[in-house]
């Protein structure tokens, strides 16, 4: 991707080091960094670029993750996206996406039950206790590394479990849903930024 900028130039040499190792979570060499993002992202080749490569990475393959399951309303289908920018969407990894969606197949598989609401079940239904799986991941996670972090991001879900309690699963350009402190906040979308479904 080129750097029209030029505001990285100086860090590009320690990214591509940092990037070969993906568990350094060093930041020697990078003094300065924030500031030189905070200027790249007021040019607009720079939010589309981020646009781009969030599309690529969770939001189209989340996307089709819920089409696979059936997920047709707008809540059900904003959680596989928030749920693969944290979890990741690659099995077989236990903390991952599609691992997740497994415990919660299995579930109702064990119960005699319709596996996904592409099969029958009720997509509500489907969504509780994927969130229950989800909590669940988020407090004991395989990866010990991200425990503490994940445990303390469960508001995240209790915000989507909140939405579902107060009949949200179609909400338009408008949703009541919980902060990271557990009130109620009215989150308002501007509606020429909503697109279609996929």
């Amino acid at each position: 991707m080129p750097n029209h900028g030029k505001e990285f130039d100086q860090y590009l040499t320690r990214l591509a080091e940092l990037d070969l190792d993906d568990m350094n979570g060093s930041t020697r060499g990078l003094r300065g960094f924030c500031g030189a993002w905070k200027k790249a992202s007021k040019n607009p080749v720079f939010r589309e670029a981020q646009m781009a490569v969030a599309d690529e990475m969770y939001y189209i393959p989340s996307q089709q993750i819920a089409d696979e399951l059936g997920l047709k309303t707008p809540l059900a289908r904003g959680q596989m996206y928030d749920s693969i920018i944290q979890h990741g969407g690659y099995a077989p990894e236990y903390d991952s996406l599609p691992a997740m969606i497994s415990r919660t197949r299995a579930y109702f598989r064990n119960r005699g039950e319709a596996e996904t609401p592409k099969d029958g079940l009720f997509e509500q239904t489907w969504l509780q206790r994927f969130l229950l799986v989800r909590t669940d991941d988020l407090c004991h996670p395989a990866n010990e590394d991200t425990r503490e972090a994940w445990c303390e991001s469960v508001s995240r879900v209790k915000s989507y479990q909140y939405a579902i309690k107060k009949k949200q699963m179609n909400f338009t350009t408008r949703l009541r849903a919980l902060n990271n402190d557990g009130e109620e906040v009215k989150i308002r979308c501007d509606g020429s930024l909503m697109g279609t479904q996929t």
